[in-house]
């Protein structure tokens, strides 16, 4: 919805005096300056999030008539609204409300009528992935939308959202349990997304014209050739690129299956790893383009829509380090040199290593890391190198390196 779309939009529920609902709520003002308005904001918002869905609208006063609070007069609405208020408002809610929002729409409203005072809104949708639990400033709960109001959810309720939540996700997990993504030597990422919501996408993969589409959309990448070729197997189409590795002789394949599932392996230990060490800076540098923003383009293609479960794997780990980035590594390797030579004890990232073993505690003792991570295409879309940043962290802690 356009800028003019949405002023005209509110400015008729206002107008209208269009009273407060399960999907509608009015706020004469916003202050996050303390911890109980960061609450009030996370329980309002989520409430939403967790029931059908709707807006909050700040700035408007509420004028009670019996029963029902309806909106004062347009010319006693607005509020002032800093340049940083949604920067912050979306920091507050990332960090407090968990699964995190993915439909989460803020935005600033201007009126000639209310001018230089403006409105704010912040609109969700209900969420594929309810129930979400505030986590901070003394509150774990949930939150529904009822009378008016945020209130507090059951026990009863909170079960019924996560059975629903896993109910959905049960075919995802059947899928990723079964399906064909090749066995690869060496230490190889794959990456995975796969949509929640069903569709005809095997139908559109099986359609002559896929292979026109497809011959004119390789894989993207600013670190690698696009050059490579599109060709079928059973579950689908499989892209191979041009460089050398250890993915049937090449550094990488992406794989579209019929679910709409969309696979990239990656051999990362001929492009990320560096004597015995994983360089997460390196890996960061492949997966926005190569991974998520080619996956963007081929849902947009087949109409894919909603949530997604990513998952990353990886294979080959086993004595395997990881270090940040290339200034880590270096520091990481004069440490080993020290001890290697004799020295009792050095320092790295502000602690003390007395021998080699202590110091490349990091190093994995199984051969496999799994994780999921749910996510949204409009995410991916939108905001790409958030969710790389989510992906990275998680395999970082794998590892045991924070931050």
């Amino acid at each position: 919805m356009s800028d003019a779309e949405l002023s005209t939009a509110i400015k008729a529920l206002i107008e209208d005096r269009e009273p407060e609902s399960l999907r509608l709520d009015y706020k004469e003002t916003l202050d996050i300056s303390k911890d109980s308005g960061k609450k009030e904001l996370a329980k309002d918002v989520s409430s939403f999030a967790n029931e059908q869905g709707g807006i909050l609208i700040y700035g408007v006063p509420e004028a009670r008539d019996g029963e029902l609070p309806r909106p004062k007069p347009l010319v006693e609405c607005g509020m002032e609204i800093d340049r940083s208020l949604p920067e912050s408002i979306e920091r507050i809610l990332i960090s407090t409300v968990q699964p995190p929002l993915h439909a989460l729409t803020i935005r600033v409203v201007d009126l000639p009528e209310i001018a230089p005072k403006q409105l704010l809104i912040i609109q969700h949708p209900e969420s594929y992935w309810k129930p979400h639990m505030i986590e901070g400033y003394g509150v774990r709960r949930y939150y529904r939308r009822g009378n008016f109001q945020a209130v507090i959810m059951n026990e009863r309720e909170v079960e019924a959202a996560y059975l629903a939540r896993e109910s959905a996700r049960a075919h995802v997990r059947d899928f990723l349990r079964a399906a064909s993504f090749g066995n690869h030597p060496g230490t190889v990422l794959r990456a995975t997304a796969c949509p929640v919501l069903r569709g005809q996408f095997k139908e559109m993969l099986l359609h002559p014209g896929i292979t026109n589409w497809l011959s004119k959309n390789a894989p993207f990448s600013l670190h690698l050739s696009m050059q490579g070729d599109w060709a079928p197997f059973l579950d689908g189409w499989r892209f191979l690129g041009t460089e050398k590795g250890n993915i049937s002789g090449k550094l990488y394949e992406m794989r579209v299956f019929h679910n709409g599932a969309i696979c990239l392996n990656m051999d990362v230990g001929s492009a990320c790893v560096f004597d015995g060490f994983l360089g997460l800076s390196e890996l960061r540098d492949y997966l926005p383009d190569l991974f998520l923003r080619s996956s963007e383009r081929i849902f947009r293609a087949l109409g894919v829509a909603g949530p997604l479960i990513l998952q990353v794997c990886l294979t080959g780990a086993r004595g395997l380090g990881c270090v940040r980035d290339d200034d880590e590594f270096r520091r990481l390797s004069a440490a080993r040199n020290k001890i290697s030579n004799g020295e009792r004890s050095v320092r790295f990232n502000r602690h003390f290593y007395d021998t080699l073993e202590e110091l490349e505690k990091r190093y994995q003792d199984g051969d496999q890391i799994v994780f999921e991570e749910e996510s949204s295409v409009s995410d991916i879309q939108e905001q790409p190198e958030a969710v790389v940043d989510r992906l990275i962290s998680r395999l970082g802690m794998a590892f045991g390196v924070w931050g």
